[in-house]
């Protein structure tokens, strides 16, 4: 299991604060660590876990030479 995971509130408009931070968790989600904290929201409901986002980097890079 991965120590962190990729959350978003579960309801438009909801404001969840990170305590490490005390920033309110951007709408799109956001990357958290999977602590009691983050994982007791995802079993009350208050937010869902998602897929992370794509990456804008590929995945491998061609040498030229």
């Amino acid at each position: 299991m991965s120590e962190t995971f990729f959350v978003k509130p579960a309801t438009r408009g909801a404001t969840i604060i990170d305590p490490t931070s005390n920033e309110a968790l951007d709408a799109k989600g956001a990357e958290k660590p999977r602590d009691p904290y983050w994982l007791g929201l995802v079993h009350r409901g208050d937010v869902v876990e998602i897929d992370p986002p794509a990456s804008d980097e590929p995945k491998s890079k061609s040498a030229k030479s």
